[in-house]
């Protein structure tokens, strides 16, 4: 049997590991500091993912999240993590 190591889930598609979610929790924090508190693990699946995505943007304003590119990022980002 093959042990994994936190820092193999970085690796997998469909797992954030500890540091990307760390990252990606760092990256949002300054933009909806709310969703990112409410939200200490990451998510365990897209449809979460999508959730936590929507509450960011809904926390950051149509403004920011429109025409700052936030919506753009945040969709890339779940993207990447959970591919279709």
């Amino acid at each position: 049997m093959h042990e994994l190591s936190i820092d193999d889930l970085e690796h997998v598609a469909g797992g954030a590991g500890a540091t990307s979610w760390n990252e990606i929790r760092a990256a949002a924090a300054p933009h909806c500091p709310e969703t990112v508190a409410s939200h200490p693990h990451a998510p365990a699946n897209r449809a979460e993912a999508q959730r936590i995505g929507d509450a960011c943007i809904a926390e950051m304003g149509s403004f920011k999240a429109g025409f700052g590119g936030g919506r753009a990022k945040i969709q890339a980002g779940i993207d990447r993590v959970f591919p279709r």
